[in-house]
């Protein structure tokens, strides 16, 4: 009778054993779908703000010609091109500050400019890129205005990287690290644009501007005439080399991809080592890496070049 009650003890205790653990594990397991549906909830907040952020700068003014003015001495054209042209204009809107205007030739550009006002708008709250002031879709000539990148900074003269490399000493004084440094702001931009789903796709060094902000250099990628969505990547016609910047797949008929914007990074490095030949190390080996592997998947990441160039001077 005794080990009768011995083996009934020993079979309780276990089946309060087996109990407690079947209770742990369902705590446990509550636990966890708690923890994700935390993880979840904090991850859709981002998202929503994320999305708001966007919203925000997407959130622009209607523009008209009475808002905007010629410089003193007359309409001045900053450039031109198949899109149309850029005027130097001043915006009342802006305490009378000078800015950018991008008028298309024609109604039937509308839809471009629109796509590049929206891709802009998504991204031109970070210094890496020009501020959009506004547009106006609803003209003979469509237009839209964003900040003209002075240098020095409230003045009518600008700076692109070309002018920089041919001219370092005027205005900045511009020693060749540098260059560096605007290559790894460049670098930062485009990282950003990545993150943000944005194809650029004519990163070449006259669609970099250069200026300074409380001492410190800071490097603007323009022009997103030619940018797109990456999930609708777009097909261009490169004249036979016309494009040097332009990945040898997009050349021949191939769709825009990020890995195609590397390589035009890769020229811009190139470029910027040829002419002011820094004589840092991983100038040429950054440059190599992006445009000399035959296969595009083999070019590497944003991210380590960066890395690398932040290695210069040290």
């Amino acid at each position: 009778m005794g080990k009768v009650n011995l083996k009934q003890r020993q079979r309780k205790r276990q089946r309060r054993k087996v109990k407690r653990k079947g209770a742990f594990e369902e705590k446990k397991q509550q636990a966890v779908e708690e923890l994700e549906q935390h993880k979840q909830l904090v991850e859709q907040t981002l998202r929503d703000e994320k999305e708001q952020e966007l919203e925000d700068c997407r959130t622009t003014i209607m523009i008209y010609d009475s808002d905007l003015s010629d410089p003193a001495d007359g309409p001045t054209s900053l450039g031109a091109g198949s899109f149309g042209v850029v005027y130097l204009k001043r915006l009342r809107g802006a305490n009378n500050s000078y800015v950018a205007c991008k008028v298309v030739d024609s109604a039937a550009r509308r839809a471009d400019l629109r796509q590049e006002a929206d891709l802009l708008a998504r991204v031109c709250h970070r210094h890496w890129f020009p501020v959009l002031f506004g547009w106006n879709l609803d003209v003979a000539q469509p237009f839209l205005v964003q900040e003209f990148v002075s240098c020095p900074a409230g003045t009518r003269t600008a700076l692109t990287l070309t002018s920089a490399m041919k001219h370092p000493a005027e205005p900045l004084l511009l020693k060749t690290l540098d260059f560096v440094l605007i290559l790894t702001e460049v670098a930062r931009g485009l990282v950003y644009l990545h993150g943000a789903r944005i194809l650029h796709n004519d990163l070449k060094h006259d669609n970099v501007m250069v200026t300074t902000r409380d001492k410190r250099i800071i490097a603007k990628i323009i022009d997103f005439g030619s940018a797109c969505h990456a999930e609708q990547p777009a097909k261009f016609h490169v004249p036979t080399g016309m494009s040097t910047h332009i990945a040898p797949e997009v050349a021949n008929g191939g769709a825009v991809t990020r890995l195609s914007n590397i390589y035009s990074y890769g020229r811009l490095v190139q470029d910027v080592e040829a002419v002011m030949k820094t004589g840092y190390p991983c100038m040429n080996q950054i440059a190599t890496a992006c445009f000399s592997p035959a296969r595009a998947d083999d070019r590497p990441d944003i991210e380590p070049i960066i890395r690398l160039l932040e290695t210069a001077g040290h």
